[in-house]
This record gives C-alpha cells, sequence and structure tokens, in this order.
C-alpha cells in the first residue's frame, strides 16, 4: 500500500514539472512572439529565425517548436501584459539564460534586416521586466545585429 501512495505522489510531481517546464517554454515563445508581432506584420525570415532559436535554445525538435509557436500565438493573444511570461521566466531561469533569451528577441527583430520602433519598445520593456541590466541589454542587441557584425570585420 505504500508502494502505490509513494507511486502516487511521485507520479503527481512528474506530472507538476513537466506542466511547469511548458509553462516556461510557453512563456519563452509568447515574448518571442511578441516581438515578432509589435511592428504589426509577420515575414518569413521572422518566423525561421524564431523557429531557430526556439530549436536552440529550448532544445526541442521541429515538430514541438512548431505546436509551441501555436500555442505561444494564443497566450500572447489572450495575454493581458507581459508580466505573466517575465514572471515564469525570472522565476525559473538564470540571469545568463535571460540574457541569452534577450539576444533571441533582438534576433527576431533583427531578422527582417528592419529593426521597428515598436520591436525596439518592446525588448527594452521585456528586459526591465526581465530584470536585465543595461549594458547586456545593449551587448545582445549589438550580438544580434548583422550589420553590427559585418563592420566589426571589416578592417
Amino acid at each position: 500500500m505504500l508502494k502505490a501512495i509513494k507511486a502516487f505522489f511521485d507520479a503527481h510531481i512528474v506530472q507538476e514539472e513537466a506542466a511547469k517546464e511548458d509553462a516556461d517554454q510557453i512563456a519563452v515563445a509568447a515574448l518571442l512572439v511578441e516581438v515578432m508581432l509589435s511592428d504589426g506584420s509577420i515575414s518569413p525570415p521572422e518566423e525561421a529565425s524564431l523557429n531557430t532559436f526556439l530549436q536552440a535554445f529550448l532544445k526541442l525538435p521541429d515538430a514541438q517548436v512548431t505546436t509551441l509557436i501555436e500555442l505561444a500565438k494564443s497566450a500572447s493573444h489572450d495575454a493581458q501584459d507581459l508580466y505573466q511570461f517575465t514572471r515564469l521566466i525570472n522565476d525559473h531561469f538564470d540571469y545568463e539564460k535571460r540574457c541569452k533569451l534577450i539576444q533571441g528577441l533582438w534576433g527576431i527583430a533583427y531578422a527582417d534586416h528592419h529593426l521597428d520602433q515598436y520591436e525596439e519598445h518592446r525588448i527594452r520593456k521585456i528586459s526591465d521586466l526581465l530584470y536585465i541590466r543595461h549594458s547586456d541589454f545593449v551587448k545582445a542587441k549589438i550580438a544580434a545585429n548583422p550589420q553590427a557584425t559585418n563592420q566589426q570585420k571589416k578592417p
């Protein structure tokens, strides 16, 4: 009987952990979608950048990323604000991983080779909610900017 009770609680804990991980993944994807939608249009390069970043950042296969993006679009549409997503990320990600996420947000914004003022504003707001230092915010922006990278390579 004790084994059955222990097995029940172990299964329940595993389910809770999986639900937390799913919520974290949706929060990350929702923030990326928010940036992608902030300029009023979605370009194919932005979608490709979103897909690539999610696969690398969350270590998910392509099929799961497609489902995650659909869930994130729905969550983003239903959201009242960004706090519900950033709170989860602050609770479960360390500072370094949050900085990588900010760089990913910049990557989405630069994917179509045009940084819109609304994209920049959205990333700045998310960065503030994730408690990213301004110096790291700027480093992430420079690292994600393909023009800045090309200028650094030229003598």
